[in-house]
């Protein structure tokens, strides 16, 4: 199984492979069949503009995806947020810093709601995710500086340290 979000940047475009025994991918055309309907034409030429064109790009997006993370995870850092390094993917998951509300879905959606970002309760992910967000970079990099200034607001005038609290 594979596909092209991550090697060539296609992500959202949920193009997939898959390969195997007969007998196998007869039972998973099964549930593919009825899970979907199909694959939209744009997605079809662009994965195949990839597999034909594109071959070496996954080189320059690794090198891409790199820098979007540190940038990232440095403006995480500086708020606070305790994010360990990826191993593949292209998100980070960032443990909410104490003073911040620490239920991660009332967090995400005030930080919607105020700042008009979105990011991912980590919750959402199973129960080890509780406390944590998930946030993305792959995005643009003006994207990952717009969301680090817009949390940063958001922290500055929500976090509550112990002198804020007395």
């Amino acid at each position: 199984m594979n596909g092209l979000s991550k090697s060539h940047a296609m992500t959202g475009w949920r193009f997939g492979v898959v390969c195997g025994p007969a007998e196998i991918i007869s039972q998973i055309n099964k549930i593919h069949e009825l899970a979907t309907t199909s694959i939209t034409s744009i997605t079809q030429a662009a994965a195949l503009e990839a597999y034909k064109n594109g071959l070496d790009d996954s080189i320059k997006m690794r090198e891409e995806y790199c820098r979007r993370r540190d940038v990232l995870a440095a403006g995480l850092t500086k708020l606070g947020f305790e994010c360990p390094d990826p191993d593949g993917a292209f998100y980070l998951f960032g443990k909410i810093p104490e003073g911040l509300e620490q239920d991660d879905v009332k967090l995400c959606f005030d930080v919607l709601e105020q700042e008009h970002l979105a990011i991912l309760p980590g919750s959402y992910f199973g129960i080890g995710g509780e406390g944590h967000i998930r946030f993305s970079y792959a995005s643009s990099m003006e994207n990952i500086e717009g969301c680090i200034k817009k949390l940063g607001e958001y922290v500055a005038t929500h976090i509550h340290t112990d002198e804020t609290a007395i």
